[in-house]
């Protein structure tokens, strides 16, 4: 029984063998023009780029919340004037 499992081991790997001689005969060789145009077909890969970190709030939202702030600051400033001003007087 050992015997034929054996030689039939040895023909599968022998039969193996052969299909790869022949793939590598029947394999495509590039052939490379001696002149003349060469084309390459472009496939479109994903492209890695550094990550843009946006900020979370935009410049111009800054500065209105600025401009805004001033002007607070500034109807305060004249709102304590008109009531801290009487006093001040020296009265």
């Amino acid at each position: 029984h050992s015997a034929p499992a054996s030689h039939a081991m040895m023909a599968s790997s022998t039969q193996q063998q052969q299909q790869q001689q022949l793939s590598q005969k029947d394999a495509l060789k590039p052939v490379l023009p001696q002149h003349g145009m060469l084309f390459q077909e472009h496939i479109p890969s994903a492209v890695l780029c550094k990550p843009k970190l946006l900020p979370l709030k935009s410049f111009t939202l800054e500065r209105l919340e600025l401009l805004q702030r001033d002007a607070e600051e500034t109807v305060k400033r004249l709102q304590l004037e008109e009531t801290g001003g009487g006093p001040s007087d020296g009265r």
